[in-house]
C-alpha cells in the first residue's frame, strides 16, 4: 500500500498541482446522470465521471466501515477506565476486518485517483477543469487523512498490549481522544468534498438538458 501511494504521488504531484493539505459524515451518493457531456461548451468524459461515482461509492464505504469502529471506543474507554485491558484487546481485534476492509477500499481508491488525473485533463472549459481537479484533491486529502486514521488505530492496539504486558506509559483514554479529533477533521474535509460534488453534478444535470 505505501509503495502505491508513493508511486501515485511521485508520478502524479505536479500534474493535479498537489498542495500539502491532508470523513466521517456518510456522502450522499451522487449519481452522476448519464456518460458523456457535451453543450454549452461542457465537456466531461465518460471515463472522469465514472471514475468519479466509483471514488464516492468506496469512500462512502470507507465512512460506513469507520463509523461501524468508531462505535467500540466508548466501550473501549470504559475498559480502559476499570483497566480491564483483556476486553479492551479483545474489542478492538473484533474491529481487525473492517480495517481491512477500509486499507482494501483505499487501495482501490488510489488507482482510481491515478486514473481521473489523466482524464481530467480531457474536461472543458477550463473552469469545469478546475472543478474536476478540486475534485481529485478532495479525494486525495480524505485518503490521507484516512491512512492517519487506520495508523493511529493500529497504535491504539499496540497500546493496549502495552498495558496487557504491564506498560503504564499508554494513555489509552488520550489515544481514543486522538481519533475522535481525527474524525472530526475528516468529517470537515468530506463536507469540502460534497460541495464540490455538487457543483459537479449541476454541471452534469444542466449539460444533459440542453
Amino acid at each position: 500500500m505505501e509503495d502505491t501511494w508513493q508511486n501515485f504521488f511521485q508520478k502524479r504531484r505536479k500534474e493535479i498541482l498537489f498542495s500539502t493539505v491532508t470523513g466521517f459524515a456518510l456522502l450522499i451518493l451522487i449519481l452522476f446522470l448519464g456518460f458523456v457531456y457535451e453543450g454549452q461548451g461542457v465537456y466531461i468524459p465518460e471515463e472522469y465521471l465514472n471514475n468519479a461515482q466509483q471514488a464516492i461509492r468506496l469512500t462512502s464505504d470507507v465512512a460506513e466501515f469507520s463509523n461501524e469502529i468508531n462505535q467500540s471506543y466508548v466501550q473501549i474507554a470504559e475498559k480502559d477506565a476499570i483497566g480491564d485491558y483483556v476486553s479492551a484487546l479483545s474489542l478492538i481485534e473484533e474491529n481487525e476486518p473492517g480495517r481491512e476492509k477500509i486499507k482494501n477500499r483505499l487501495e482501490k481508491i488510489v488507482g482510481i485517483l491515478d486514473e481521473m488525473t489523466t482524464s481530467v485533463k480531457d474536461i472543458h472549459p477550463i473552469s469545469v477543469e478546475k472543478l474536476g481537479e478540486d475534485i481529485i484533491l478532495a479525494n486525495i486529502k480524505i485518503v490521507e487523512r484516512m491512512l492517519i486514521y487506520h495508523a493511529m488505530n493500529e497504535e491504539l492496539l499496540d497500546a493496549i498490549r502495552a498495558k496487557l504486558a504491564g506498560d503504564e506509559n499508554p494513555n489509552i483514554q488520550l489515544k481514543i481522544q486522538e481519533i475522535n479529533k481525527e474524525v472530526q477533521f475528516i468529517n470537515s474535509i468530506s463536507q469540502e468534498y460534497q460541495v464540490l460534488l455538487n457543483q459537479m453534478n449541476q454541471y452534469v444535470v444542466e449539460d444533459e438538458g440542453s
